[in-house]
């Protein structure tokens, strides 16, 4: 993926008012919201996610099933960085 390609897609995240409950994941290919006191999916996201093909099923079961028991909204962004390593 070239720089410029990144510099656009990484340009919305971080853009984000966190509130004080507002747990950020920001690891290499990984990027997620996680507030429990909001009720809308834009404090609770996975903006980025580069899983590996062997985790996917398992890392999305476990990534839903964090944000039901929270009982939020969320969204996941599947976009052109969003794929496997």
């Amino acid at each position: 993926m070239s720089d410029r390609f990144r510099e656009v897609a990484d340009g919305p995240i971080g853009a984000h008012l966190a509130r004080p409950d507002t747990r950020i994941e920001d690891a290499d290919g990984w990027y997620r919201l996680i507030t429990p006191s909001a009720n809308r999916g834009s404090l609770n996201e996975v903006v980025r996610a580069r899983i590996a093909q062997r985790w996917l099923d398992a890392e999305v079961d476990r990534v839903i099933s964090e944000y039901r028991s929270l009982v939020v909204p969320f969204k996941w962004v599947v976009g052109a960085d969003s794929d496997a390593p």
